[in-house]
């Protein structure tokens, strides 16, 4: 078992290895590195975010203004049945035809 690094340790070859392992895919040597390099640049970031001074900082913010719009689900009459008909392969009178999806 892999132990994760410590705070300033940064992230190891084999902890990226134990990560892959985990999400069962294969990492050659230059994407352990790549891989390796570029989660300990998240960590480093994440460090630099974790020192900011937040007591003042209201959580409740939300800097999206646009809300969600809705509309009535109405039915309409669709006028170019026959035009939608055409692009299917089969079709019989007003229907299409579909492979069977359930034995």
């Amino acid at each position: 078992m892999v132990i994760f690094p410590k705070k300033d340790m940064g992230i190891t070859k084999e902890v990226v290895k134990h990560i892959a392992q985990l999400c069962r895919i294969e990492l050659d040597q230059e994407e352990l590195n790549y891989y390796s390099s570029q989660l300990g640049k998240v960590l480093e970031y994440i460090e630099k975010i974790n020192q900011l001074n937040l007591e003042e900082t209201s959580f409740e913010f939300n800097p999206h203004t646009q809300t969600n719009v809705y509309r009535v689900d109405k039915s309409e009459k669709f006028f170019n049945l026959q035009g939608l008909l055409k692009i299917f392969p089969e079709r019989e009178n007003n229907f299409i035809k579909i492979p069977k999806v359930i034995e």
